[in-house]
């Protein structure tokens, strides 16, 4: 059975960033990818890269995909309590590893007022 899933606006004035990242192997070269659009849904940035030797059952290069995708976006100036400019963040996985998870909310932290939302993968579940 094929279900069909549409991608979703953010909320105005914020940006939507879709991430994965993903390892070959148990541990193996890893890699990320993410692309951030605004609520027209418009590309406004994206990036990708080698992360290196990690692991794919701890979802490690998931959680790097999101952390470095924050990061892009508070560059840029989103995330900003202040202009009420968020980021919501989609990706195919939302379970990550406790460690990762830690840095993820340090991450999340550093944007200020934390004006940032993760959600699944639409369509799933």
């Amino acid at each position: 059975m094929r279900k069909e899933v549409r991608w979703k606006h953010p909320k105005p004035g914020w940006v939507k960033m879709n991430f994965d990242g993903a390892a070959r192997g148990n541990p193996g070269d890893s890699g990320f990818g993410c692309l951030i659009r605004n609520e027209s849904g418009e590309c406004k940035w994206g990036m990708f890269g080698a992360l290196g030797p990690l692991t794919n059952n701890l979802a490690e290069a998931e959680a790097e995909a999101m952390i470095r995708g924050i990061q892009l976006c508070v560059s840029k100036g989103e995330g900003s309590k202040s202009t009420d400019k968020g980021i919501t963040c989609e990706s195919g996985s939302v379970t990550f590893e406790e460690t990762k998870i830690t840095d993820l909310q340090r991450e999340i932290a550093e944007v200020e007022g934390g004006l940032v939302t993760n959600i699944s993968r639409q369509g799933v579940g």
